[in-house]
């Protein structure tokens, strides 16, 4: 039951969901989960067989890489300077950098990037062995 339901009206501001609810959403953070695990996997030997396929693929994540790295990193220091600016240096409001769909864009494909490059000199150090 939810406390919408025991207190008889729909004027709460909060709300405890009903165990039907949070079941779907722990089902949903479970599934997210796994999808991200997956892409964490995939995406870095998609890249490492792209690179074997076609040499220029190298130069494109090479570049996109050092795009991505520019991006995060002025994203990450306008927020440590807005912080500093204002004032503000709390624990949570650094947290919002991470609300920034670019950072986070930029952030994943560098985690992407470096996972492809050490799985590339692995494999190429197991091959001159």
């Amino acid at each position: 039951m939810s406390i919408v339901q025991f207190l008889g009206t729909s004027q709460v501001s909060f709300c405890i969901f009903d165990s039907k609810f949070v079941n779907a959403v722990e089902e949903v953070n479970a599934t997210m989960s796994i999808i991200i695990v997956i892409f964490v996997i995939l995406i870095p030997l998609v890249m490492l067989a792209s690179a074997w396929l076609l040499q220029s693929f190298k130069h494109v994540f090479a570049g996109a890489a050092v795009l991505s790295a520019y991006i995060f990193g002025a994203i990450s220091s306008m927020n440590v300077y807005q912080m500093l600016r204002d004032d503000t240096v709390f624990m949570t409001n650094i947290h919002v950098v991470f609300t920034n769909k670019v950072f986070l864009f930029t952030g994943g494909y560098l985690g992407a990037y470096g996972i492809y490059v050490l799985l590339h000199c692995f494999l190429k150090g197991i091959r001159s062995d």
